[in-house]
């Protein structure tokens, strides 16, 4: 161009120029992707052609570092301060709370409640991220506050029955006493396959009974999934039995095409047919077990963050009414942004100097899942259940003294029952 680098023209069209660069390139999300080539190629060439005027206008004469050159910088739109965040640490930013402030909110009796009614309505990533929030602020009230939101009404001395709120939320068709017992009978098994694979059918007849809403069902059916992950963790550099596991979970959930390939004749075009799809089948099996297994991996790290705290929200549940092979669904950042939150966990000033925040609500949170499951089932037969479990497994923490759940009202029932 042949306008004169000093003039006053000059500087209002390089400013223009500039200004529609930062306006083409303002307009598109970082995320962006035109989708055709057409249209990239038309971004592309208008782009690129103001990216030539304006390096054509900047080939300055040797005295360009005179006072009007200096003035004509100084005039320059600002580009813009920062790129645009990513998106893992953009989300744990509204997610990780400051230091000193967590264990300061704390959700009650209430919100509990209303976390249980609430349908989980929303975008995956929002769902999420106050499903976060809910964990670090944790839950704490008063034992009255957990009767009073939880009210017991025993029904020919048996199992309590909550108020019509929660009552569809206590239809389990287990006795929770013996779901307990089983837990415990399989610890005893010694072969890694053999436990994992009776945990797998359990897993799947709960998903076929549909008990997934049901609250008390949940936490006893996450303390299965956490025995299964630990377990398989603690063999990560073995893999002939997990191998082994894995056919014969394929098996038992493909029962039925196993058959119809077995009553097939030797040799038969039909036989071979299922015996293909079956390779097919096992292939993709393998590929959503996989997935199945990270989910049950960040579950496990944000117990090993948060302890009791993931027992007290059903969004954390990763086993698929459809099956226990197959995985649930959550964002594509999940398993990023869970990782980032578990490893950038701000520290508490003193009186909890050098603790990690949310180990804070761990009593607190230990105490109201002991009250709800107490209160719920009528007994202390499953709140001792999980509080055995969390210390026999304990979280991340720096105090042996922690405590996994006190007993509430014990002595006044002992007294009514004596009466």
């Amino acid at each position: 161009m042949s306008e004169d680098s000093s003039s006053p023209a000059y500087a209002v069209q390089l400013r223009r120029l500039y200004a529609k660069a930062t306006k083409t390139f303002a307009a598109l999300p970082p995320d962006a992707s035109p989708g055709t080539k057409a249209e990239r190629r038309a971004i592309h060439e208008e782009t690129n052609q103001i990216f030539k005027d304006i390096a054509q206008m900047l080939e300055l004469p040797d005295d360009s570092e005179s006072n009007e050159d200096e003035t004509l910088v100084a005039d320059e739109p600002e580009p813009p301060q920062d790129a645009p965040a990513d998106p893992v640490e953009a989300r744990a930013a509204t997610i990780i709370p400051p230091p000193g402030t967590c264990g300061s909110r704390f959700l009650n009796a209430e919100d509990f409640r209303a976390s249980l009614s609430a349908k989980a309505i929303g975008k995956r990533d929002e769902l999420e991220d106050a499903a976060f929030r809910r964990l670090f602020a944790g839950y704490t009230d008063s034992e009255d506050n957990w009767v009073r939101i939880l009210p017991q009404l025993i029904i020919s001395g048996q199992r309590s029955v909550q108020a019509a709120a929660l009552e569809p939320l206590l239809r389990a068709r287990t006795p929770w006493g013996t779901l307990c017992e089983e837990s415990i009978a399989n610890d005893s098994i010694e072969d890694p396959c053999t436990r994992l694979l009776k945990t797998h059918k359990e897993l799947a007849l709960k998903a076929e009974m549909d008990n997934s809403v049901f609250f008390v069902d949940y936490v006893l059916r996450q303390i299965q999934i956490l025995k299964f992950v630990i377990l398989w963790t603690a063999h990560d550099d073995q893999r002939k039995w997990k191998t082994d596991y894995l056919n014969a979970a394929f098996e038992l959930d493909f029962r039925q095409l196993h058959e119809e390939r077995n009553r097939a004749p030797v040799d038969s075009q039909l036989r071979a047919d299922k015996t293909v799809t079956l390779k097919t089948q096992m292939a993709r099996y393998k590929k959503d077990y996989a997935r199945v297994i990270k989910q049950r991996r960040d579950v496990l790290a944000l117990y090993r963050k948060f302890g009791p705290g993931i027992f007290l929200d059903m969004y954390w549940d990763t086993v698929n009414p459809e099956g226990p092979s197959v995985s649930v669904k959550r964002s594509t950042t999940f398993g990023k942004l869970c990782e980032y939150v578990c490893s950038h966990l701000p520290y508490s000033p003193p009186p909890y100097e050098n603790c990690e925040l949310p180990m804070i609500t761990h009593a607190d949170n230990a105490d109201s899942l002991y009250n709800i499951l107490h209160i719920l089932t009528d007994s202390t037969t499953v709140p001792e259940f999980v509080a055995n479990f969390m210390r026999e497994n304990p979280p991340d923490i720096n105090n042996e003294n922690w405590r996994w759940g006190r007993a509430v009202r014990a002595s006044s029932d002992d007294e009514d029952e004596d009466e």
